[in-house]
């Protein structure tokens, strides 16, 4: 690799800021606006994209319904190697590489871009860099040229992340500044970090890293937060510990990397912890807790400390934040969790004498009565009671039920079914079906069985029906209006659980319109599962 990337710099090459000029052929429609140009207006600036520009000039040519948020795909599925497709894959680009490099006609800059636009270049780059300094028909320059081409000019994802990858053998000034503003769209910033990382030197990577981190929210963060140097500068660390760990997937993908980068403990330890530090640092312990996908508070080596010193923090503060509340309930709830394999966590820290200090602690604050105050206010006060005021009410148990059901009465829009489900009283249930059956459209979710899988503001009907339905089994013979519009649902998950609220109902009851309903279902069903499911309910009826 060095011997073939020396070829790039050599004195017979053109400077890094400036292309050859090499002329490729545009391989899509003329009309079409690049990414790239599409990205541009928004390089000044330190908030993240604007929702308008979330949404890639590409979008509506992505193949099938289920759409994943921006660098989704590439986020959950970063992890895993490729095969013996990848293989294929890289030798295939490879050989339509060379091709485009020699003779950049129509047709072969077409099969190129076709294949790039294809395949995901996660699957591949790995190998496509290997191969690339072992082809020695490969002219370093002309590659520069084409993927800095394909990485300003081209309109589709695919081929945009590929240029990235391949830009980072390629460091000039005017490269980097193209792959940072690429990386500002969360669909890029996994490629972007990467070659920012080749691209730079080390003194130079935090900074940049940490300035387009604030500026993502997603996938972006969570891939630029795992990638940040172990050592950071101080204004690094504040920010992973008040804002860093937030983000829109899930902050279980960032909390350990912020507590051990952002240095936790030390932070707690000192004299000036504000209000948003403490915030900060109870999300984050909150989130190690509960576990999930990526490192929890099992590897977090100053766990034990870390989450004794919050808690002295908190019983302290006269601040009312419901989060102090919530954070110091789940540690609380941890500690004293007697199922826990507390031997194997000794060496963190986690003796029984902390352990029994701290739940001393959380039941201290809990008790205090500031909480009952504020969460009784909030639900008194508040048109649409906050998710967070519901769960502190859930915790303190304060009944909400009322306080939601009102917000719901007065605000269709706000969705609070599933927290009005969670009730045993018949009665509350029929206020619940009542509402829903005049605030639902219900004859529009019923347009007929699909295999829509209800993703999106379109669906936000459906939605509703689906967080009514999945309880309505704990409540036989009630609902029936509702379980046969979830049988006329376009979405799977509405018409499954419409048949798990029906499967609960007295089948010595059954409503006189059900054998014409499910003979109806059953012919008109496209799902296979449901299909079974209708047969069988046919099967049984008795009517």
């Amino acid at each position: 690799m060095k011997k073939w990337l020396a070829k790039i710099f050599g004195k017979e090459n053109r400077t890094q800021n400036s292309p050859a000029g090499t002329v490729f052929t545009i391989p899509w429609e003329i009309n079409r606006q690049s990414i790239y140009q599409y990205l541009l207006p928004y390089t000044e600036g330190n908030e993240p994209l604007p929702e308008k520009a979330q949404i890639l000039p590409d979008e509506n040519r992505l193949k099938g319904e289920l759409c994943w948020v921006a660098g989704g795909i590439d986020g959950a599925f970063g992890h895993h190697g490729g095969g013996s497709t990848a293989e294929e894959t890289a030798e295939q680009l490879l050989d339509m590489l060379i091709a485009a490099l020699e003779h950049p006609s129509k047709s072969n800059m077409q099969k190129l871009y076709a294949l790039l636009t294809d395949e995901s270049p996660l699957d591949y780059i790995d190998l496509l860099m290997e191969k690339l300094p072992q082809s020695p028909s490969i002219s370093p320059p002309k590659l520069c040229d084409l993927m800095h081409w394909l990485a300003v000019e081209s309109p589709d994802r695919n081929p945009v992340k590929c240029a990235i990858a391949l830009l980072a053998y390629f460091p000039s000034d005017e490269n980097k500044t193209l792959v940072a503003t690429l990386g500002l769209h969360e669909e890029f910033t996994l490629f972007t970090v990467v070659a920012l990382r080749n691209m730079l030197p080390a003194e130079c990577l935090e900074e940049a890293l940490f300035k387009l981190a604030k500026r993502v929210t997603g996938w972006g963060r969570i891939q630029l937060i795992e990638r940040l140097p172990d050592d950071v500068s101080a204004a690094t660390k504040d920010w992973l510990l008040r804002d860093g760990y937030s983000n829109s997937v899930m902050l279980e993908y960032t909390a350990w990397d912020c507590a051990t980068k952002g240095q936790l403990l030390t932070a707690l330890t000192n004299d000036n912890v504000d209000s948003g530090l403490l915030i900060g640092a109870g999300d984050i312990l909150s989130v190690l807790i509960n576990g999930g996908p990526a490192r929890d508070i099992d590897d977090y080596a100053d766990g034990a400390q870390a989450c004794h010193r919050f808690l002295a923090l908190v019983r302290q503060t006269a601040d009312d934040n419901i989060n102090h509340l919530l954070n110091a309930g789940i540690i609380g709830d941890f500690v004293n969790d007697k199922d826990k394999n507390w031997e194997s966590l000794l060496a963190k820290g986690w003796s029984e004498d902390l352990r029994q200090k701290m739940s001393d602690d959380s039941g201290i604050i809990l008790d205090q009565p500031k909480w009952r105050e504020k969460v009784e206010k909030d639900l008194t006060l508040s048109e649409n009671p906050h998710y967070l005021t519901i769960q502190a009410a859930k915790r303190l148990e304060i009944d909400y039920w009322g306080a939601i059901f009102a917000s719901q009465s007065l605000c269709p829009e706000v969705s609070n079914w599933y927290e009005l489900m969670q009730t045993e009283s018949v009665e509350r249930l029929e206020q619940i079906l009542a509402l829903a059956e005049s605030q639902l459209d219900l004859p529009a979710i019923a347009t007929g069985p699909d295999t829509q899988m209800g993703l999106g503001p379109q669906y936000q009907q459906h939605s509703a029906l689906g967080f009514i339905l999945q309880d309505l089994k704990r409540f036989p013979g009630k609902g029936w209006k509702l379980i046969k519009t979830g049988l006329r649902s376009p979405v799977i998950r509405n018409r499954h659980m419409a048949l798990n609220a029906l499967e609960s109902w007295p089948l010595e009851e059954p409503p006189a319109e059900l054998r014409e309903l499910l003979v109806a279902a059953y012919q008109q069903e496209p799902e296979d599962s449901i299909r079974e499911r209708l047969e069988k309910a046919l099967s049984e009826c008795k009517v």
